[in-house]
Formats: structure tokens, sequence, C-alpha cells
């Protein structure tokens, strides 16, 4: 807790893809090598080996593809503090013109992107949902 109460979103979430990374990545690889392993060197070295060969190979995975997500989520969403581990994003952008210039363009925007659609539209109320998906 930094600040007087408040959860420094930034780290925890980077943190919370370096761990997942790290066990994901990390416990499988430390199991199967155990198991080969332990048939070269008998049970108590093909342990230690095979945990050994899951911590290296899980904190080099972790940050090797960590970074690159973190990374390549700050170039998407604008900023960290986002939730990046959830499959899911969500994002608001300010755009610096003249309403009726700044509404075209986001119908527009959403019109050109694949995969791209106008949910709803009300320019009385000055709102615009649209939503855009990866699809295959």
């Amino acid at each position: 807790m930094k600040g007087g109460g408040t959860i420094n979103i930034q780290g925890y979430v980077t943190m919370k893809i370096y761990v997942r990374l790290f066990l994901g990545a990390g416990v499988p690889f430390a199991i199967i090598m155990t198991l080969v392993l332990a048939l070269s060197y008998g049970f108590l070295w093909g342990l230690i080996y095979g945990l050994l060969a899951g911590i290296v190979f899980g904190l080099s995975m972790s940050l090797i593809l960590g970074s690159l997500h973190v990374e390549a989520m700050k170039r998407v969403s604008g900023s960290r503090d986002v939730d990046m581990t959830k499959v899911h994003h969500r994002g608001e952008r300010i755009v610096a013109q003249p309403f009726d210039e700044a509404f075209e363009l986001c119908e527009l925007t959403l019109s050109e992107i694949k995969g791209g659609e106008i949910q709803s539209r009300n320019k009385d109320d000055r709102e615009r949902h649209g939503k855009v998906s990866v699809k295959r």
C-alpha cells in the first residue's frame, strides 16, 4: 500500500502477470524434468535438478514473455493502470475536436476497423458506444 491506503495498481497488475507466467511455465516444466531426471540420477537428485530447472525456466519465461506483454498492453491501452491480465479490455479516448467532428470521426473509425460495429448512437446526449473485437 502506498500513498495513505491506496493500492498501486500498476505494480499489482504487473506482478500478477509475472507470477502467473512463472507458475504456468515453471511448474509443468519442473514436473516433467523431475520425472525425466529421476530416471537418470535417482529420485532425490532428479527432484533437486528438476525443481532448479523449473525455477530457471519459469523465471526466464516470466521475464521475457511478461515484459513483452506489459509493453504491448502499455502501447495498446496507453497506460499500465488497467488490469492487463484479463481477456477483455475496455478503454476511453478523449478527442480534442469540436463535438460534431469528433462524433463523425468516431463513427468512421468504428466502421473502418475490421470487426468493429457501432452498438448505439445518441448524438443528442453526446454519447457513442462502440464495440471492436477480433474475429477470425
